[in-house]
């Protein structure tokens, strides 16, 4: 019954990195493409560790396992700190790091060195292997390390959802599901539940979450949306909404133009914020009521024609997109003055 777990769980973990190979583009972050070459090869190890007959093989597998272990958590947080925008020393992510690959070779060297295990004994019964182990000082390390990565993780995803203005709330319940998973079957699984390895289905639930999060995060790719029909991009405003009015961010001109824009939230509904609602979300409804999508916006001095337009093709799909560039002729149409 388990190695039957195992082995669905290994061969969804690597049909789901192919998956994400499928739709991987040079520019797609580091740190998510280490994460989809790390699960499968923990699930790889997994599936070995229950099939093992001995000692040697056992361990053997767990060299594997451990690089879900002791990478998981760094390359989740490299992961997190790039998509929330939270910057955080070099040094101490190096520091981070170097401790994560220390971890690893003292795990990768059970049975040689006596740092991890202080000593090991290998028993199956059934489908169960059982490993009688004496905790060295690094696997005390390897405990903390963890730990620290998920408080880490934790407090920047929650210090994201209430402070980051940029940052869509879908995206980080996202990684917050997906830490929970982790950390979660981490906490059971060295504490509580040792005969059955819940890390293994916890790595192909992250990956499910993450590939969600690869789909949809381009739909906030502000800079997809940006073309020179209007102008030079640089000159010309650009505010992005999905099919019910949820803004979903601008780009740095029309933050120029629309300084309100710096305080709205992204996935904010434009048909329930004061802000929104009277401006962009009056282009919306009439463009979507009317076909109408020319307008004007005028502030201070300044005055910006208004297109509004479904994207129908392209890397976003039933996208709204607003366009505004500054008028050089007086308008004609209607006015939005502040």
């Amino acid at each position: 019954m388990l190695l039957a777990y195992y082995l669905v769980m290994m061969i969804l973990s690597v049909l789901l990195s192919f998956g994400y190979a499928i739709l991987w583009k040079k520019e797609r972050s580091t740190p998510l493409t280490i994460l989809f070459a790390i699960f499968p090869l923990s699930n790889i190890g997994y599936l070995i560790y229950s099939l093992s007959e001995n000692l040697e093989e056992a361990l053997g597998a767990e060299r594997f396992i451990y690089l879900g272990g002791c990478f998981v958590g760094y390359f989740m947080m490299a992961l997190i700190l790039e998509y929330c925008k939270v910057e955080i020393p070099k040094a101490f992510r190096m520091i981070y790091f170097t401790l994560s690959g220390i971890l690893y070779l003292g795990a990768a060297f059970n049975g040689y060195l006596n740092v991890f295990y202080l000593y090991v004994y290998f028993h199956r019964e059934d489908d169960l292997v059982y490993l009688t182990r004496g905790t060295g000082f690094m696997f005390y390390g390897f405990f903390a390390l963890n730990f620290v990565y998920m408080l880490m993780n934790f407090t920047i995803l929650i210090y994201s959802l209430v402070k980051q203005k940029e940052v869509s709330r879908l995206i980080v319940f996202l990684f917050l599901a997906a830490e929970l998973a982790l950390g979660g079957a981490f906490v059971v699984e060295q504490f509580f539940f040792e005969d059955i390895h819940f890390c293994a289905a916890a790595y192909v639930f992250a990956q499910i979450l993450l590939l969600v999060y690869l789909l949809i995060g381009k739909r906030y790719d502000v800079s997809l949306a940006e073309d020179d029909t209007f102008g030079p991009v640089s000159e010309t405003g650009v505010m992005i909404f999905d099919k019910s009015f949820h803004y979903l961010g601008s780009n740095e001109k029309a933050k120029d133009i629309i300084p309100e824009l710096m305080e709205i939230k992204v996935d904010t509904s434009a048909m329930h914020d004061g802000f929104l609602k009277e401006y962009p979300g009056e282009w919306l409804k009439e463009y979507k009521n009317t076909s109408r999508g020319s307008a004007t916006y005028s502030k201070g001095h300044m005055t910006y024609n208004v297109d509004v337009e479904l994207m129908d093709e392209g890397p976003l799909k039933n996208i709204y997109r607003i366009s505004l560039w500054e008028q050089k002729n007086h308008p004609s149409a209607y006015e939005a003055e502040e």
